[in-house]
């Protein structure tokens, strides 16, 4: 488990690094296209860390559920 949450931090930090730098090109881009990826851009700047909550509770709740069923044998 510790290392599932390892793992998961390490591609939620590099995922939002790369969300703030293309989020900034977005913001100095002169293009029509450039206000919907910025659009985008911050979206997903919002929903990568909640769905990497998500993940960590899913295996956290797995854990939990392993830990009854092995109690119950």
């Amino acid at each position: 488990m510790q290392k599932f949450k390892r793992i998961m931090a390490w591609v939620g930090i590099i995922l939002l690094v790369g969300m703030y730098v293309l989020t900034l090109v977005f913001a100095l881009m002169k293009s029509e296209l450039a206000y919907t990826l910025f659009r985008a851009s911050v979206a997903c700047t919002i929903l990568v860390p909640v769905v990497l909550y998500a993940c960590t509770l899913m295996g956290r709740l797995a854990k939990k559920d392993e830990k009854e069923d092995s109690e119950k044998s």
